[in-house]
């Protein structure tokens, strides 16, 4: 027997709304008759367990037993008895807390799944398959309605018993599907029935964690509810839900398998987020401008419970709905990357691919230049010929021109001409050269002055001034497509006990027709060529890149809250909108900023951008080019509000998962930091100056 729910609210929320005993004194008084249901003893919730342990464990044993002794047809009639008996005892307890009858319940339900799932069977085994599955949906679609009539009695557990007698059905469906060749389906079904089935029991557990004698735990606990009861919501959660499982049928079967499960792991982490983020906003906005325009919240606030209390149990039960979908969303994104790591490759190289490339977590590091003093001499002698040949290039601050200087240098570094050779260090690789027995290098070449797209290029490596890879005695050259991304495996042993590997690129490309010497091979600074080795696993990292959106969805509940602490709803989700926008797409919006006005200002402190923007607003209005100081003005507010944002973008873990990069610890601290901290705080720093100003009397009148 499962205990029923407690009629006494504990939500500050719901102290206004009548009990379900004063509703049910209300039915019989207009003559409708609804039985009381007595809550069950904690005994006899534990005899029910024990039940249906005991039920299980016997039909096990007996089950084993006969197996042992070769008599697999009686092997295989005690498991099914004793799965129908598990089944039937188990739902006779979960219609104790809802049905009258709980008997005639069960066996109504029992019959309802048992018919249908023997008529699908038949009709597969004819050979019609979709027949078979529609009379099975069919089925779980009967004995959800049917479950759902027999709690009418205890409505507030309606829907999970529902959800319950449907993800039984879909189990059954699910199986059928397996049975008959769609693997890929099957598994769809059986993972969206999982997911709804966690979904509700995190909620009831979060609901059952925010249960105490608290103010703010009780506004959190009406957000939690709601998370499941607003339609907007709800409708984006089973999107997830469903999209989620089923993204992997989508896939091309003939693409590489590595490429398969990266764009599964870019779409469903990075979707949910998505289609998170928009939940907590419609979520939030919704929840905090309900309360206010239905006056539900002076019910809360005359109570023991401040303002800013109330905006701290709205954000609360936020973050903990964004933790228990994502969670949800992890269980299936890890489900399905290994469901897929399971499918056939291409080749041994796509396998490979996978384990290494994929499926992983690789530290990255960047070349240095071999003789580094040498080259910031470079820099300087360049600097000092050009303050002195072009004088004006400094008009706008000298370590602007530098570092536009240093990365002219720094990318004739990265290009590789035919009469010379280029080299580039990799340092800190201590711990690959111990615990790794290869390093992969990654590279992305172009050929440049030529006109023909995906040009071969071709070059050999020399791995701390030794050649590689020699094989017969000749060192054998790369030949590999420009403008793509290629990975080569190198040894480990190569690097040496400081941990340095120094790899060499000696240009090796044919002279092209017309010309008079070999094409250059350029690589884009910074992107172009890296160093990946293994740092730890797949599982480990996901959970990192899941709380890095878990951080982003905190502040993205936070400016919900600070723009409907004040705004109505439509105004309040369109401004949370732009914020999540303009957090999310801060970098890009920066640079176009920056050719909108022809001042380049990335990376720039605050002083050299206000320097940089008051030099090009005194030069344009000395000009009287008074539309380009108009745009130096709106420009400088643009950046203005884009300093005060937390950038989003910075934090990109769903890349990072999707191609196999590390998710550090230091990148999780830094956002936890800079989002979770102190754009989190800021928002609600807004928001109670902003909420504890307004007058919610006058609202609404």
């Amino acid at each position: 027997m499962i205990p029923t729910h407690d009629h006494t609210p504990t939500d500050p929320a719901d102290a206004g709304r009548p009990s379900l005993a004063t509703l049910d004194d209300a039915l019989l008084a207009d003559g409708v008759r609804t039985p009381r249901l007595q809550t069950p003893s904690r005994r006899s919730v534990l005899g029910w367990l024990a039940g249906l342990g005991g039920i299980v464990a016997l039909s096990a044993c007996a089950a084993a037993l006969a197996a042992a002794q070769e008599a697999r047809l009686a092997a295989v009639g005690i498991g099914v008895v004793g799965g129908l008996a598990a089944t039937a005892w188990a739902w006779w307890g979960v219609f104790r807390t809802g049905s009258p009858a709980p008997g005639r319940a069960t066996a109504g339900l029992m019959a309802i799944v048992g018919g249908a799932a023997g008529i699908g069977e038949a009709l597969a085994r004819d050979g019609d398959r979709w027949a078979g599955v529609i009379a099975i949906a069919a089925g779980a679609i009967a004995a959800t309605w049917w479950t759902w009539r027999q709690f009418h009695a205890a409505p507030r557990n309606r829907t999970a018993a529902a959800v319950l007698s449907a993800v039984t059905g879909a189990t059954l469906m699910a199986w059928q599907m397996q049975r008959h060749g769609w693997t890929g389906a099957a598994i769809a079904v059986a993972g969206v029935s999982v997911l709804t089935l966690l979904l509700f029991t995190g909620q009831a557990a979060l609901r059952r964690l925010l249960d105490v004698p608290d103010g703010i735990c009780g506004v959190a606990r009406v957000i939690v509810d709601e998370a499941v009861r607003t339609r907007a919501t709800l409708v984006l959660v089973v999107i997830v839900l469903v999209s989620l499982p089923s993204l992997p049928l989508v896939l091309d079967g003939r693409e590489r398998l590595a490429y398969r499960i990266q764009f599964f792991l870019d779409w469903a982490l990075g979707g949910a987020t998505f289609l998170l983020a928009m939940m907590t906003i419609f979520l939030v906005c919704g929840s905090v401008t309900g309360d206010i325009d239905s006056r539900r919240i002076h019910m809360s606030l005359v109570k023991p419970l401040r303002r800013w209390h109330y905006l701290v149990g709205k954000l609360l039960g936020a973050t903990l709905v964004n933790a228990l979908l994502l969670a949800i969303v992890g269980v299936g994104i890890l489900t399905a990357a290994r469901v897929l790591q399971s499918t056939p490759a291409v080749d041994p190289t796509d396998r490979t691919a996978v384990d290494d490339q994929v499926l992983t977590a690789r530290q990255s590091v960047r070349p240095e230049h071999p003789r580094r003093a040498d080259f910031d001499r470079d820099v300087d002698s360049e600097i000092d010929r050009m303050r002195r040949d072009d004088p004006a290039a400094f008009a706008v601050g000298e370590e602007r021109a530098r570092e536009r200087i240093r990365a002219q240098k720094v990318q004739e570094w990265h290009s590789v001409h035919a009469d010379i050779v280029s080299s580039y260090l990799f340092t800190g690789l201590e711990a690959a050269r111990s615990t790794t027995g290869t390093v992969q290098l990654r590279l992305k070449p172009f050929a440049d002055n030529v006109n023909v797209d995906r040009a071969d290029v071709r070059f050999v490596l020399f791995l701390n001034d030794r050649p590689h890879p020699v094989e017969s005695g000749e060192h054998r050259e790369y030949t590999l497509t420009s403008g793509m991304v290629h990975t080569l495996d190198l040894p480990a042993a190569a690097i040496d006990m400081d941990g340095r590997l120094l790899v060499t690129i000696a240009n090796r490309n044919l002279v092209p027709a017309g010309a008079t010497r070999a094409t250059a091979i350029s690589f884009i600074p910074g992107q172009g060529m890296e160093m990946l080795y293994r740092v730890g696993s797949f599982e480990g990292n996901l959970v990192r890149g899941i709380l890095v959106c878990w951080i982003k969805l905190g502040l993205v509940a936070a400016a919900a809250i600070a723009a409907s602490s004040w705004l109505g709803f439509p105004t309040a989700v369109l401004t949370s909108l732009g914020i999540f926008a303009m957090a999310s797409a801060s970098a890009f919006l920066g640079h176009s900023l920056d050719i909108y006005t022809g001042a380049d200002a990335a990376d720039a402190g605050v002083l050299q951008m206000l320097f940089e923007r008051l030099y090009h607003l005194t030069k344009a209005l000395g000009e009287w080019r008074l539309w380009t100081a108009v745009k130096v003005v709106t420009s400088s507010i643009g950046e203005a509000v884009l300093m005060v944002v937390p950038s989003l973008g910075r934090y990109d873990a769903v890349n990072l998962v999707a191609t196999g990069r590390v998710v550090s610890l230091a990148d999780l601290g830094s956002c936890l930091v800079e989002v979770g901290l102190a754009g989190v705080g800021v928002l609600g720093i807004v928001a109670a100056s902003l909420f504890h100003g307004r007058d919610l009397v006058a609202v609404g009148d």
